[in-house]
């Protein structure tokens, strides 16, 4: 398997997100990060949700009225949540989400939170759903929408390219299966989980993890990595007696 190195960057559809007056907001000023990622996945949220437009006429101020600092912009949790992970690009644990949210939301409210989201997205029809995995919650492609993926990362070795890094965990993966990521680091230097992260997301690898236990999750190939480098099934990969990597 000899395949030219770059990585592949997912773009998500839209960041529509709906805001409910009744539910409790939070202020952003104690996170420019997420202000900024919020900014940037809802664009101009004035404009969108409440109908203003920047070159419509404020109203005069009364010159002889004080003036009152105006406070950080405030937002709902549902929309910190979404614009997390929409402009990420990583997967968000429980403890980061609440970080950003501030102590005040529980874990449990965090969660029924994101699957209330990821229900709204299933009813609006959205090609993507949010997926709780190893390193916690993402934004994936539904299974339906596989073939789109396939038109644009391609089905054969030559319209796959992986770098020599992430062929390498490929390869650990393959002949080893199922390992967990623990077990990859443990042939190789460095962390394993963004590219193993990587490989899920290209539909190369999948995670296998019990409901029942506390046991890591592991990763094996799925059968699209069967399609791509043209295999019947595992049995037809090379034998290698010692494979052998830096």
């Amino acid at each position: 398997m000899n395949l030219d190195a770059t990585y592949d960057s997912p773009a998500m559809a839209d960041a529509d997100l709906d805001i409910d007056p009744d539910e409790e907001s939070i202020e952003l000023g104690f996170e420019d990060d997420i202000e900024s990622a919020y900014r940037r996945a809802l664009n101009v949220i004035d404009e969108a949700d409440l109908g203003t437009s920047p070159d419509a006429a404020e109203p005069e101020a009364d010159e002889t009225a004080p003036q009152v600092p105006q406070s950080a912009p405030r937002v709902q949790a549902r929309q910190v949540i979404e614009a997390a992970l929409f402009v990420g690009g990583i997967d968000l644990t429980l403890k980061r989400l609440r970080e950003l949210l501030g102590d005040e939301y529980s874990a449990e409210s965090i969660e029924r939170m994101v699957a209330e989201i990821d229900e709204r997205y299933r009813n609006e029809g959205r090609p993507y759903e949010i997926t709780f995995g190893e390193g916690g919650y993402r934004f994936t492609l539904r299974s339906e929408f596989e073939a789109v993926r396939a038109r644009v990362f391609g089905l054969g070795p030559r319209d796959v390219r992986l770098t020599p890094e992430t062929l390498e965990v490929l390869s650990l993966v393959a002949y080893r299966q199922p390992v967990t990521r623990e077990d990859i680091e443990g042939m190789r230097d460095g962390n394993a989980g963004p590219i193993l992260n990587n490989l899920v997301r290209r539909g190369l690898l999948h995670v296998e993890r019990s409901k029942e236990s506390k046991q890591p999750a592991t990763y094996a190939t799925t059968d699209r990595f069967l399609e791509v480098f043209g295999l019947a099934d595992l049995d037809d990969m090379p034998q290698i007696e010692n494979l052998r990597f830096k």
